[in-house]
Formats: structure tokens, C-alpha cells, sequence
């Protein structure tokens, strides 16, 4: 469809985004895990660990390359919505094996201490690795953290879901069902999207550059088709309390939250920070979930100023 065989349909996709600025190395791991590493920017730049959504494995913006480069930035996303363990049984076993693959492939493409960035969904999936492989972690940082069920004051729909579908994999697995269905649908999935941000002006410009301009149709379609273990793994992964992990990080935590995010309110992010000894937590005014996206070169330019031991 997009100019390679099915097994490569997300690198050429993602080709779409980046071009020739994009480079993917397939990384063998060990027990026949294959790790596709996205290398974008700066290749002798200081290395960002990219732990995406569960929209899409791309960041919306079309400048991002540059934006990289400017700052001497060098972006290694993992999209492991695409990352064959469906052998392995369990969820939580699945997400471990796929970290441990991805610290193994990092040993082959850098020896600098990362900057592990989690967005969205992805959060739980940077904590888990920064709390599993500490020594390749110089920092962690979050962007759009979700409610993670605990201590939450003011539900949202998606935390209201998330506490109802607990220990149930029978609703887990129908829910995914749907999404996925809807997604597989352009106008039902830019119309289900556009409710849920709603009441976010910067959320619904970005979804409407996504669906217009940056193949968002065409990567909740590829996912739905080809990742349904993906799918669920994701639900599942945001019903897991992994805040608590976050008290046992090694290394400085940074929180960056928007002001109009109508999935995962501030005021939540407010109170895990107050808690946590040393945690930093940038207040980000304008933006929305899709925070990355739309203050990337905020993110870039607070990175390319750390000095690393």
C-alpha cells in the first residue's frame, strides 16, 4: 500500500512524515525479539528515548527534524505498536520484554546517558523503563500524564472507563474492539476525536492538521488492522498504577503538563508532584493533551540546555 510489504507499512508511513530525514535500524535483541529503532535529528546530538501515545507512534508536527537539529537533538522512537511478542501470554509480560529489547538495542546505537520522554499513554511505559534500566536514563520526563486511578479528585471519562474495566479482560478486550472499529472508520474516528477535545481549542487544531495534513487517518487505520495485542496491551498498561514506580526513579523527574488538557487534568498532575521528592513540573499555557506536538520547540530547547555529566 505504501511502497514496502505489510511487515514494513509503519516505517513507510512514517516516511511520509520525516523523509530522507528518517532513518530505521531493525536491531535484533535476543529471543527473537526485533527492535525497529526511528533515529530522527542530530545524529551526534544528545539522545531522547521517545515513548509515543496510543494514537500514532509519530509526533504531529512536520518541522520536527529541524526542529531537532536546531537544538542538537537526536529522537529514537520505538513504535511498539508494531512489535511482534504475541507469544508471550500476558500484557505485563509482553510490555517488560518489549523494554528490555529496546535497552538492548539502545547499547548498539549510543553510549549517552538518555533523556527518556513518555507522552500520553506512553508515561507508563518510560517510568518501566527508567525504573528497569536506570544506567541509560540521565532524566525522565512526562508529558500529558494520564490519570493513573490513584488519588484521582476529578474523574474523567477516560479515568471513569479505565476504573470500570479493571480486572475484567472480557471489557478490556470488547472496548478495544470498538475502538478499533472506529478507527478503522476516517470520519468516525476525526468525529469521535473532535468530541473528545472538545473543550480544547489547541487539541482541536492539532487534530485538524493530523486528519488534513499528517496521515492520522492512515495511522489509526494501519494500527487497528495490524496491532489488535497492541491495542489492548495499551488499555491494559493505563490501568496499572505506575506512579507508585515513580518514588523509586533513580534519576530527575519532570512533569509537563498544558493548561487546556481535557483528558488529564492539572490539578491531578499537581498533587503526584507535590508528593515526590525533586520532581520538577513545567506548567505549560495554550497547550492541550497534545502538548508535544504543539510546544515541541519549548521540549527541545529545555533539553538542549541540559549539561550531562
Amino acid at each position: 500500500m505504501w511502497g514496502l510489504s505489510r511487515a514494513y507499512a509503519e516505517a513507510a508511513l512514517a516516511r511520509k512524515h520525516y523523509g530522507q530525514s528518517l532513518i530505521v535500524t531493525r536491531i535484533s535483541a535476543g529471543q527473537g525479539l526485533e527492535v525497529p529503532v526511528w533515529d530522527i535529528g542530530d545524529r551526534n546530538g544528545t539522545p531522547v528515548l521517545y515513548f509515543h501515545s496510543m494514537l500514532t507512534p509519530v509526533i504531529f508536527s512536520d518541522c520536527l527534524p529541524t526542529i531537532l537539529r536546531q537544538h542538537k537533538l537526536r529522537m529514537l522512537m520505538v513504535p511498539r505498536h508494531f512489535i511482534d511478542v504475541n507469544e508471550i501470554p500476558a500484557s505485563d509480560a509482553r510490555q517488560r520484554h518489549i523494554i528490555d529489547g529496546i535497552a538492548a538495542a539502545l547499547s548498539y546505537l549510543t553510549s549517552t546517558p538518555l533523556i527518556c520522554l513518555g507522552d500520553s499513554a506512553g508515561c507508563s511505559w518510560a517510568v518501566r523503563f527508567a525504573l528497569s534500566h536506570p544506567e541509560l536514563v540521565a532524566e525522565l520526563h512526562l508529558a500529558a500524564t494520564p490519570q493513573s486511578g490513584a488519588n484521582i479528585q476529578s474523574p474523567t471519562l477516560l479515568s471513569d472507563v479505565s476504573s470500570r474495566i479493571k480486572g475484567s479482560e472480557q471489557v478490556v478486550y470488547g472496548l478495544t474492539r470498538i475502538y478499533n472499529t472506529i478507527a478503522r472508520s476516517p470520519v468516525f474516528s476525526r468525529r469521535a476525536l473532535s468530541y473528545m477535545y472538545r473543550s480544547s481549542p489547541a487539541d482541536l487544531a492539532t487534530l485538524e492538521q493530523a486528519f488534513s495534513d499528517l496521515h492520522l487517518s492512515d495511522w489509526l487505520t494501519l494500527i487497528a488492522n495490524r496491532a489488535l495485542h497492541s491495542s489492548l496491551d495499551e488499555v491494559v498498561s493505563l490501568q496499572r498504577d505506575w506512579t507508585k514506580d515513580i518514588s523509586d526513579i533513580e534519576v530527575p523527574v519532570t512533569f509537563w503538563h498544558g493548561t487546556e488538557d481535557p483528558i488529564c487534568p492539572i490539578e491531578e498532575i499537581e498533587t503526584l508532584v507535590t508528593d515526590l521528592e525533586d520532581a520538577n513540573f513545567k506548567i505549560v499555557k495554550g497547550a492541550g493533551h497534545f502538548l508535544i506536538s504543539q510546544k515541541l520547540d519549548d521540549l527541545a530547547a529545555a533539553f538542549s540546555t541540559r549539561k550531562w555529566a
